[in-house]
């Protein structure tokens, strides 16, 4: 018998949470603050989008409060894989390429809820179509690609995209692509990273709470729905990084626990695996700072199980076995993709970027402003995803370790390491290391800003591993200190936030923020010793990070309209015909640069992801621009037959434009040529599309 009470409350909640819902539709749709009358509001609340939100709700709600805690812990994984693969059957993804269709004028219908992310140009106008090329050419799913850049194309280590190889264990998301298509490859791709994200740190969030599940759920839900993660979710790899790192200590400490050869070689397996694909993600930025947080985690797990463990000659053999899968991918890697990294690394961007850190300290304290992001264009400090961080709800995760030392009188490990790490990113960050510290740590390779996110990050692990330590010895806040400690931590915040930006927010919003983390704040200190105070912490802390992270990307139902878009069927069709035909995109750049690649038109001026040296050199007029044209580059074409422009102008550290005549289009055997303009030279140019502004000629040269 289902209990009432229960399903009353879920009702509420899902209702609750289905009204959430659409108040928030109607917020991105004006523009950020809410401006409807009731009577425009209700008709909404009525609408069939409404009642599916509100059905989803509710059934979710109720099939989790009917399950109760104890069985879903026990079926988690059954659980994951049944929401993984009815989300896959259904198409989910939360792509933003629906705004990448709407610049050639044809309107967006897949997405279901939220809306598509211009600021997110690196997944819509790069990543994703650079997978969509891969189902073409004469190899699809090959190493090197003849579609981008119109010319072979290194695609595994650079924006590494899926191929048919044994090397894609490394990149395990990425396998539905192989052998799905592509909506559901997408599909795969998304919700898989999502809920192994979330699986990998509960189960991670276990190991560094003592297995304290309502704290390994929460720390779950503020990595997995993170500001950071979520405003960078498809690219650079930064999920996986993340997955990698957790699960790969999940391994090593059950390795270290573990008597059975079979389960430790299962663990080295992994660690292998997860090292292969922590370093394939090709993003130093991320990685070099994120090793440091990874190396304390590894001396800590160590650590933690030197007494239990003993060395086993037999273990020689599964260590061996790893080491050998990871040198023998290496050397396949290098060469293969050695030439790659050599061009790359000789670039004058990013090849001799060189920092040495240093900034803005009041920055850090930006990370509570994440809340706002998906309801209000625009970010504090600098753009939205730039501004993103981890909540980390600081400096609640050093002051409780404080509190914790002055109440126990005993150091924590973990604690002290994490500090420790702290502190170096802070000092990297913040102040900056000399040139030669730079490059002796490494972190020359990273920059400020990433290595902030990185540093919010260590601040996350810092904080649930101190409210842990403080809930297990009962550390105990007064109910008039900590209201006393939530008002004066929670004015200094808002203060600092409306510093930070003050054209940004409106007082209401700075009303809304004092209230909400000087309430955590309260909370949590409170429950430290109580219990019912600590579920309301809990779920304060939960509403705010899928607040901040879950209404990020758009939930896109299959991408139909994309597909189907009359200039897709046209591009299609020509290069069906014509598969070997060369294009260029004229007068339009970026974000338009990769549309052609995605139905697998060999795109000259796509997205050069490292530099065509000899192509370029061809149409330099001798004054050696290499400086502007050696680099990665998003390319705008120009035809130019007055010589009335300098031929290569760099826009911006990605972006340059190049002028070319009629002569020189032709020197570079294109073929078609997508523009925006009519071209008077019919001789030459035969018009064989127009639409929207858009033109396609094929060329003619003698």
């Amino acid at each position: 018998m289902i209990d009432k009470i229960k399903i009353s409350r879920v009702t509420i909640l899902s209702f609750l949470t289905a009204l959430f819902m659409m108040v928030y539709a109607f917020m991105v749709e004006n523009g950020g603050y809410l401006d409807l009358d009731a009577v425009n509001l209700f008709r909404a609340l009525l609408s069939v989008r409404a009642l599916l939100v509100w059905l989803i709700c509710f059934v979710s709600f109720l099939f989790f409060g009917i399950l109760g805690a104890e069985r879903v812990f026990k079926y988690r994984y059954a659980v994951a894989l049944c929401m993984f693969v009815i989300c896959v059957v259904l198409r989910i993804n939360g792509s933003s390429i629906g705004y990448l269709i709407k610049l050639t004028g044809m309107p967006d219908t897949d997405v279901i809820f939220g809306l598509s992310r211009t600021i997110r140009s690196d997944e819509y106008a790069v990543f994703t179509p650079m997978t969509w090329s891969q189902y073409y050419g004469d190899s699809p799913f090959s190493y090197f690609s003849s579609i981008i850049r119109a010319t072979k194309t290194d695609v595994f280590i650079e924006y590494g995209q899926p191929i048919k190889s044994l090397l894609m264990v490394f990149r395990p998301f990425q396998l539905g692509y192989l052998f799905l298509p592509i909506e559901y490859g997408m599909s795969f791709f998304w919700i898989g990273r999502l809920i192994a994200l979330f699986m990998v740190s509960f189960e991670f969030g276990r190991i560094i709470t003592d297995d304290n599940r309502r704290i390994s759920v929460l720390y779950a839900l503020m990595v997995s729905f993170a500001p950071a993660v979520q405003w960078w979710f498809a690219i650079n790899g930064f999920v996986e990084m993340l997955f990698f790192m957790q699960l790969s200590i999940i391994a090593f400490n059950t390795y270290l626990k573990s008597s059975s050869i079979l389960k430790k070689t299962v663990c080295a397996l992994i660690i292998a695996v997860c090292a292969g694909g922590y370093v394939l993600s090709m993003y130093p930025a991320w990685m070099i700072p994120l090793a440091y947080v990874l190396l304390v985690l590894i001396v800590w797990t160590y650590l933690q199980n030197r007494k239990k463990y003993t060395f086993n000659r037999k273990e020689i053999i599964p260590i061996a076995i790893s080491l050998l899968i990871l040198v023998l991918s290496a050397i396949y890697v290098y060469k293969q993709s050695g030439e790659t990294i050599e061009i790359i690394s000789s670039t004058v961007y990013p090849g001799k970027r060189n920092n040495s850190g240093g900034g803005d300290v009041i920055r850090f304290f930006n990370s509570f402003n994440n809340i706002w992001y998906p309801f209000i264009d625009g970010a504090t400090y600098e753009n939205t995803c730039e501004s993103a961080l981890f909540i980390s709800l600081f400096p609640l995760g050093i002051i409780f370790y404080i509190k914790y030392l002055l109440s126990i009188k005993k150091n924590d490990l973990l604690c002290t390491l994490l500090l420790a790490v702290s502190v170096f990113l802070g000092c990297y960050c913040f102040v900056g290391f000399p040139g030669i510290i730079s490059k002796i740590t490494m972190m020359s390779m990273s920059f400020s800003s990433r290595a902030m996110v990185i540093l919010s990050f260590n601040d996350l692990l810092l904080f649930v591993r101190s409210v842990y330590l403080c809930e297990k010895h009962k550390v105990a806040f007064g109910r008039m200190l900590s209201i006393v400690f939530a008002v004066i931590l929670s004015l200094i915040m808002t203060v600092i936030s409306y510093r930070i930006n003050p054209a940004y927010f409106r007082i209401r919003m700075l009303i809304v923020q004092f209230l909400l983390f000087g309430a955590i704040v309260y909370f949590i200190s409170r429950g430290l010793t109580n219990e019912k105070v600590r579920k309301t912490g809990s779920v304060l802390i939960a509403l705010t990070i899928l607040i901040s992270g879950l209404l990020v990307n758009p939930i896109r139902m299959g991408v139909d309209s994309v597909q189907n878009a009359p200039v897709m069927l046209e591009i299609r069709e020509l290069v069906n015909n014509d598969p070997d035909g060369v294009w260029i995109i004229e007068g339009w750049g970026f974000p338009l640069n990769n549309l052609l690649i995605m139905e697998g038109a060999k795109t000259i001026n796509s997205t050069n992801v490292y530099p065509q040296l000899e192509l370029w050199e061809s149409v330099d007029d001798g004054s050696d621009d290499s400086d502007i044209y050696n680099r990665y580059a998003h390319i705008m074409i120009n035809r130019d037959n007055e010589g009335l422009n300098d031929e290569f102008v760099l826009n911006n550290p990605d972006v340059f434009t190049v002028s070319l005549t009629d002569e020189e289009i032709c020197s570079l055997g294109v073929d078609y040529i997508f523009t925006n303009k009519l071209f008077e030279n019919n001789d030459i140019y035969e018009l064989v599309y127009s639409e929207n502004d858009i033109n396609i000629y094929r060329t003619n040269f003698d």
